[in-house]
Formats: structure tokens, C-alpha cells, sequence
């Protein structure tokens, strides 16, 4: 009885303000509580009143968010309606919190934002000082996926990687099987199934592994084309162990990236889930900045992996200026130099495609808006990542915001060309000038007594950061690194280097998907970050090597067969 007469209070806005809430949803919400109401409730009824969100324990470390159960609500099923799951965002005192309902799918978010008052009771006022509460905002989820244009566009970029299926059929059928086999019979069968899939393998395969390009024969513009695209040729470059920068100079950088690789995947690991679906939020707070795991977390210092790949771009577009330079004869056109960094364009796109479209092709849980504006951005943004300009918007427009680093990347390498040229003085001067400006304006809004310690660091942790990662790369190239040449010299880390690229893209998507998949929170221990970040990585690993062979890669083969020509 007590249930029964707090759902009809719980519910009652949506009868009495029978003017403002639509006719279908106050319908069905009284056909609800008729249900609810019975000597024995009907199921459906039930179900939804179960999924409705609760408060849980440890409000104090964080758990004040109240999810309830989406896939439960979803699956109530009236003669009339079904169940809807709507947020309804609430601040009460300085603690801001969501909470899901369960409401016939009838109504809207306006209906639910007419009776969220008394829908929802507050948090006790013994955990929060303050007892009113304030509403923020009424999101409903869709029980339907209706794609809109932007989608169907994207879905339509993916069939760039079905060109790989008839270009690695092809290959198959103009692959000759001339075997020769001079060697004793294996005794154990699968030993002769392995030497004679290596043998196939490496007849499809005609690439120089030193340079990781394919030795093409005269042929058919159109063949060419969707050679770049079979399996056969895109795969032994990646899989290759061979550095792709001739005499083993600079075999130490390999290392170094995927270092920094891992130490970004991990610190996205822990940054994302925090964002809204621990329940010890304040806990993990605590937890993580006394321990040494401090450093691979992204308040911490993983942004210095960035810095890192920063370094590693500067050195090789510096190497790759001065070789051009010596063959040009000391003349190079600054607007061709750009064009070399288009590489990176076509899977950028892909991943941008990929992100637009899970909008409104995944079925979302409860943990998914945090990510809603982010994805968004990508329909009203879209052209800055193709411009390669998105690090110049404000972060809450930025599409697939983790890209910034790779238009910061291009930009710098734009415009080395002209910093080497006769510019770079007049460019320094009123660098200095723009500067001591607008250090007018900066300093004008800081405190009057700043911490030394702090601006210290601030201004000068990443120089310095650079400066030692650089230093370990003179050392190893000079002989001096000593173990920690060996280790970064390592051959395991070329094929991990190769598919670095797509590893960046991709890794905060997957993460996403988990994140908003969730239908209840997640409990931050270390062990449980640490299986995250594991699951993350080995399907980073996977779906980054098939992106690379099957985006990446080609996009390089058809440009290499287009300068031949």
C-alpha cells in the first residue's frame, strides 16, 4: 500500500496539470497507475517502476547519479505504449546529478520537464546541506535509430574498405603456385601446412620491406589501383620488422612511440570513465593522486606523451626537409612540402566518418551524454578536421576532439618551409612583439603574488621534457644509450609502430562505446582500470591493424603508383 500510494504521488504532476501535458501521454500515464494500482500489478507496470533510478550508497564519495535500468524500461511493454527512458539533470546545492525514469513513450521532454518536481525526491538533506532541488535539463533516449543525412554520407565513405575484398580475390587468381619444394617431408603435419601458407604468402606478396613499397610491372591504370587495395600488398609492410629508415638510423624512435602510445591509451582509460560513471568519483580523486599510478592517469602527466609525439614529428619533418633540400639543389616549393602530410587525411576522415555515424546507429545507455555534444560537433564542424585547422576552435566544438594534435602536427610542418627561409626573422620579431602585448592583457588577471614553483613548471616542464627525450635519442643514436637503446631498438616494436597512427585515432572510440554502453556505474579500483585498459588495447591493436592495411595504407600504395606514372 505504502508502494502503491507513493507511486500515485510520485506520478501526480502528470494528472493535475492535465492542460499543459499532452492528451496520449497523460492517457497512458493514468492507464499506468490504473495498472500499478491493482490487487495484483500487471508486469509491464511493474518493470517500469522497478527501472526507475534509485539512490545508492557512498553519495559522499561520489555515487549521487541515479541511472536506473534503460534496457528494462525499453522492454516494458503496454497493450497501448511501451516504456521510454528519459534523464531528468538536477542541481541541488553545489552537487549536480542525473536521474532516469521510466515513462510511457508517449510523452515527450517536455511532459517529463512539466513533472519533474515532484517526480524525483531530493537527496536527503543529512548527506546534502542544501534540500531544493533545481533542474537543470530533460533528455529522453529514442527507443528507435533514425539516421539522418550526415549518417547515411559516412556509412557510404565505408565502402572504400570493400575494395579490398575484389582486389584480394584478384590476387588469388593471378598469383602463380609455382612451389618447388626442396626440403624433407615434415613429420608432423602442421608444420607442413605452416611452410606452405608462408610460401603462399610471400608469393602474393611482391614488396620491398626496406621501404615498404610495392615493385609494380607495367599495367592497367585501374589495376594498379586495386592492387594498392589487396590484402596481399598492404600486409607484409605493416607486419614487417624491418625499419623502414635505411641503415637502422633512428631505430630507438619506434620505442619511444609506442611508449608514448600506451602511456596516452592508459590516461584516456582513466580520464573517460571518470568523466560521469564512477561511483567514488571523490575516492578515486584521493586514491589515485597518493599513488605512484598517479603518472599514468590523465590528470597526471600523460599529456607529456603528446609532447613526445610532437618531438618525434619535429625530428622527421626536419630530416625529411633537409634531404629535400640537398636533392633540390637548395631550392624547394614551399607549397608542394604540405602536400606530402596528406597521409594522414584518409584514415582521419574514416575515423571522423565512424564517429558521426555512431550518433544515431548505436544504441546508447545512460553514460552516453557526456560524449552527445562532443559528437555532434562533427555535423556543424566537420570541415575544420578536413582543413586540418580544428585545433584553432574552442574545445566544446571541436569534432573528435583527440585529433587537435594531428592539425597542430600539420601546421607546424607547413610551415617549417618558410621558418627556413629569410622569414623566420621578420616571423621571430613580431612573435616577440605580439607577445610582450598581449602579456598585458594575461597578466592582468592573475594574482598579484603567483606561486614560483608553480609558474616554473608551468613554463618550463614541457621544454624540459622535450629536451631529455631528445637527449635519449642523441645518446642511442650515438652509441651511448646503452640497456635503454637495446630496449627501444627493440624489432618487436616496428610492427606496434606501424599501426601507431591508427592506434591514436581509434582508441578513444572504442572507449567511448564502452563507456556509453554502460547501464550501471563503474567502481574505480586499480585492478579494475587495469583490465579496462588491457581490453582497450587488444582491441585497439586488432581494429587499428585491419584500419591501416585497409584505409591507411592503400591511400599510400595509389599515391606512390600516381608519382610513378
Amino acid at each position: 500500500v505504502l508502494v502503491v500510494a507513493s507511486l500515485t504521488q510520485l506520478f501526480s504532476p502528470f494528472v493535475f496539470v492535465a492542460t499543459a501535458v499532452s492528451p496520449r501521454c497523460l492517457e497512458d500515464t493514468n492507464t499506468f497507475l490504473l495498472d500499478m494500482n491493482q490487487h495484483a500489478p500487471k508486469e509491464y507496470a511493474v518493470r517500469m517502476y522497478d527501472a526507475f533510478g534509485k539512490m545508492g550508497s557512498n553519495v559522499e564519495g561520489g555515487n549521487a547519479n541515479r541511472p536506473g535500468l534503460l534496457l528494462q524500461c525499453r522492454s516494458a511493454r503496454a497493450p497501448t505504449f511501451s516504456g521510454r527512458y528519459c534523464q531528468v539533470f538536477l542541481r541541488q546545492g553545489t552537487l549536480q546529478y542525473f536521474v532516469g525514469i521510466c515513462v510511457p513513450d508517449s510523452c515527450g521532454e517536455e511532459d517529463v520537464q512539466l513533472g519533474q518536481t515532484s517526480l524525483i525526491p531530493p537527496l536527503p538533506s543529512i548527506l546534502i546541506n542544501q534540500s531544493t532541488q533545481e533542474m537543470i535539463m530533460t533528455h529522453c533516449l529514442s527507443n528507435t535509430i533514425t539516421p539522418d543525412a550526415s549518417d547515411v554520407t559516412c556509412l557510404l565513405v565505408y565502402t572504400w574498405i570493400y575494395l579490398s575484398l575484389p582486389s584480394t580475390l584478384k590476387g588469388f587468381k593471378n598469383a602463380p603456385l609455382n612451389f618447388k619444394f626442396n626440403l624433407q617431408r615434415p613429420k608432423h603435419p602442421l608444420v607442413t601446412k605452416i611452410i606452405y601458407c608462408s610460401k603462399l604468402f610471400n608469393t602474393f606478396s611482391s614488396v620491398d620491406r626496406t621501404s615498404h613499397t610495392v615493385q609494380c610491372v607495367p599495367q592497367s591504370c585501374l589495376q594498379s589501383c586495386l592492387q594498392a587495395f589487396s590484402l596481399q600488398t598492404t600486409t607484409p609492410g605493416v607486419l614487417s620488422i624491418t625499419s623502414s629508415i635505411r641503415e637502422g638510423r633512428y631505430s630507438s624512435l619506434n620505442g619511444i612511440r609506442v611508449l608514448s602510445l600506451l602511456w596516452i591509451i592508459c590516461g584516456h582509460s582513466a580520464q573517460f570513465p571518470v568523466i560521469s560513471t564512477l561511483d567514488n568519483y571523490k575516492n578515486w580523486k584521493k586514491a589515485v593522486e597518493s599513488s605512484p599510478l598517479y603518472v599514468f592517469t590523465i590528470s597526471g602527466p600523460v599529456f607529456l606523451a603528446v609532447d613526445t609525439f610532437l618531438l618525434l614529428g619535429g625530428l622527421l619533418s626536419a630530416r625529411s626537409l633537409l634531404g629535400s633540400i640537398h636533392t633540390a639543389d637548395d631550392k624547394l616549393n614551399e607549397l608542394s612540402f604540405p602536400a606530402l602530410r596528406s597521409r594522414i587525411q584518409p584514415l582521419h576522415i574514416f575515423i571522423m566518418c565512424l564517429t558521426i555515424s555512431l550518433i544515431s546507429v548505436v544504441q546508447w545507455g545512460p553514460y552516453w551524454f557526456p560524449f552527445i555534444d562532443t559528437m555532434m560537433d562533427c555535423k556543424s564542424y566537420w570541415w575544420a578536421n578536413v582543413l586540418l585547422i580544428s585545433n584553432l576552435l574552442p574545445v566544446h566544438e571541436i569534432c573528435v576532439p583527440w585529433t587537435w594534435y594531428l592539425s597542430l602536427d600539420f601546421q607546424c610542418y607547413a610551415t617549417t618551409p618558410l621558418l627556413w627561409q629569410a622569414l623566420l626573422g621578420w616571423f621571430c620579431c613580431l612573435w616577440v612583439l605580439a607577445l610582450l602585448v598581449g602579456l598585458a592583457y594575461i597578466l592582468k588577471e592573475t594574482p598579484a603574488f603567483p606561486s614560483v614553483p608553480h609558474a616554473l613548471y608551468q613554463g618550463l616542464h614541457r621544454p624540459l621534457w622535450a629536451l631529455a627525450i631528445a637527449w635519449i635519442i642523441l645518446a642511442c643514436e650515438e652509441g651511448y644509450g646503452g640497456f635503454i637503446q637495446s630496449l627501444l631498438s627493440l624489432r618487436f616494436w616496428i610492427p606496434l609502430s606501424n599501426i601507431s597512427f591508427a592506434c591514436y585515432l581509434t582508441h578513444p572510440v572504442f572507449i567511448i562505446i564502452y563507456i556509453g554502453l554502460q547501464e550501471t556505474p563503474i567502481h574505480y579500483t586499480n585492478i579494475n582500470f587495469m583490465y579496462m585498459f588491457f581490453g582497450h588495447l587488444m582491441l585497439t591493436l586488432v581494429l587499428s591493424y585491419a584500419f591501416t592495411v585497409l584505409v591507411e595504407k592503400p591511400y599510400l600504395l595509389l599515391k606512390l603508383n600516381m608519382t610513378k606514372r
